[in-house]
């Protein structure tokens, strides 16, 4: 294993600023840990290193009930996602399902039910290095794996997996959901346009039964309004942006929110 930065080499003044950035408000008796180039102490599972990758940093939360660990991993992005998943599979970890899908990229949650979740996800840095991040709780409170691993109540929202563009590579996924609503973001690095890019998801949404209601576009950022009929004869509004990078070329914030749609049916 190849540690990136030594816990020493911290200067005092950074290391005061980073213990005021980590400040647990939720539990301020318990700040968050950060370890740097290690793994969290007690984790509960073995997490190999593989030669050529690097422990970034690992972070501790809630007297270790949540940890999240960045990892530099030496592979494509979809080898080491598929290696991590092997890795916990043997050892009684099975696949969660959170109920929504967005964009084809190594993402996945992993459970050992009632004991504990992992999130995986696969960033890839190019087609030879990946960023892999997990975030960790114990218990698995409010995930697919707590006792009876049920499922989540997300809006019943066609939410359409939009496959990527040849070449590109997706990073840094996030999103959430509720009642009457679910959104979905990530980057993604492509030499398409950005007007290529809408025409290319737009050929997805229209294979998928949307309407396309309308367009609109900014100085940095295009967008579209899509309309659909959910499986319960619900209406939604689903709107897709592609915002420029503010600091690397050939890079898209793809998003798509959908929403109850309030004026229809």
């Amino acid at each position: 294993m190849t540690n990136l930065l030594s816990d020493n080499s911290l200067d005092p003044a950074l290391r005061e600023l980073v213990s005021r950035l980590l400040v647990d408000y939720d539990d301020p008796e318990h700040n968050t840990q950060l370890l740097i180039g290690e793994l969290p102490h007690n984790l509960p599972f073995s997490l190999p290193v593989t030669e050529g990758s690097a422990v970034v940093c690992s972070m501790v939360r809630y007297v270790g009930r949540q940890m999240e660990v960045f990892l530099e991993v030496d592979m494509a992005a979809t080898e080491a996602a598929s290696y991590y998943i092997q890795a916990l599979t043997e050892q009684g970890f099975t696949k969660g399902n959170w109920g929504f899908h967005f964009i084809d990229t190594p993402q996945v949650l992993m459970c050992r039910i009632g004991e504990v979740a992992v999130d995986i996800t696969a960033d890839a840095r190019n087609s030879l290095s990946t960023a892999l991040r997990m975030f960790i709780r114990i218990p698995p409170a409010g995930t697919p794996c707590e006792a009876g691993g049920k499922r989540l109540s997300f809006p019943d929202a066609p939410m359409p997996t939009l496959l990527s563009p040849p070449g590109a590579t997706w990073r840094k996924i996030g999103g959430s959901g509720g009642q009457g609503s679910v959104d979905r973001s990530a980057y993604l690095r492509t030499t398409l346009n950005p007007n290529q890019l809408s025409d290319f998801f737009s050929a997805q949404f229209e294979t998928a039964g949307w309407l396309r209601n309308k367009d609109f576009s900014w100085t940095r950022a295009i967008g579209s309004e899509w309309l659909v009929t959910g499986s319960r004869d619900e209406k939604w509004r689903g709107v897709l942006l592609i915002l420029a990078s503010p600091i690397e070329a050939n890079c898209w914030r793809v998003t798509l929110r959908l929403d109850r749609h309030p004026y229809m049916g």
